[in-house]
């Protein structure tokens, strides 16, 4: 792994794995001439999320989708994002419980049409999404 250099001063880190929810990270202070070190401890053992695929109008898989799941809850992530495999094929676990309203959008996709959807804790929802266009 290639180290990222930064300048001095306060930031706010925004950090997104596959599969997981994105993680913000306020307040991480970096001094001239030191070593900054954040640790981030992911829970792959939380089977709370959605997954699906994609489609297009015709029923094909759309690769390269861009999946966003936005929090309608005030304690749960702003939004979680995720990019659709080859097959059209996304995976998201150690979500938050709560409610979501998912859209679609994409080079393919010429409107993205939102879907609302209930997140239960320590279930694996299906979740197949279709362009209407």
């Amino acid at each position: 792994m290639n180290p990222i250099y930064l300048i001095a001063g306060v930031i706010t880190a925004s950090i997104l794995g596959f599969g997981q929810p994105r993680i913000k990270i306020n307040d991480i202070e970096i001094k001239s001439g030191e070593t900054t070190e954040v640790k981030i401890v992911l829970n792959p053992h939380d089977n709370t999320g959605a997954e699906g695929y994609v489609f297009d109008k015709n029923g094909l898989p759309i690769a390269d989708a861009w999946v966003t799941f936005h929090c309608k809850d005030p304690e749960g992530p702003d939004r979680i994002d995720i990019w659709t495999d080859k097959n059209g094929y996304y995976r998201l676990t150690g979500m938050s419980a709560g409610r979501y309203e998912v859209v679609i959008t994409g080079e393919k996709i010429k409107l993205a049409v939102p879907v609302f959807v209930e997140i239960k804790k320590n279930m694996l929802v299906r979740l197949d999404l279709h362009s209407k266009f």
